[in-house]
């Protein structure tokens, strides 16, 4: 066994958990600070992603519901960002003509614009990552950290369920 792997084995899970917060953080200092996008923020990119992503799909209209569930942010900092977009002309909100109460957000045309330059950036930036960690390495992240992000769905939400 290398001597990695029996490091690793020899670890209390504390400390591992200790290690994977502060990898983590890591990881989302260096996407939030970096400034991997260069027009919009986070937290704006994020949101034009959803929005790129149903309409490429052709799935049902995004409200600031979808959003929130979604992205994880509180009603009030979806809203504040949802308004930046909308005074930038990035999205626009119509409502519904079935059901008055809900209001459907969308990119503009100038806003799918600037998201697709920002997401082609991006793009560019992983596939350097992926040339230089290797595409096996890379695949096996991708498995890893998405089992990861079901597990971590699967802890949360039933601590949702028993504080309620």
């Amino acid at each position: 066994m290398n001597d990695l792997v029996s490091l690793r084995l020899t670890k209390e899970p504390v400390n591992l958990s200790e290690e994977l917060l502060n990898a983590w953080l890591s990881l989302s200092a260096v996407v939030r600070n970096e400034r991997l996008v260069q027009t919009m923020t986070f937290r704006e990119i994020f949101i034009c992603n959803i929005l790129h992503q149903e309409k490429s799909t052709g799935k049902k209209a995004v409200t600031a519901t979808d959003i929130v569930s979604r992205t994880g942010m509180l009603k009030s900092q979806a809203n504040k960002v949802l308004c930046s977009l909308e005074e930038r002309k990035l999205i626009c909100r119509t409502r519904c003509d079935t059901d008055k109460r809900q209001i459907h957000i969308q990119l503009t045309e100038v806003g799918r614009k600037m998201y697709l330059t920002e997401h082609q950036r991006i793009l560019q930036l992983l596939s350097q990552l992926v040339h230089k960690m290797g595409t096996d390495t890379i695949d096996h992240f991708i498995k890893e950290l998405n089992q990861a992000a079901c597990v971590m769905k699967e802890l949360t939400d039933k601590g949702n369920t028993k504080s309620t």
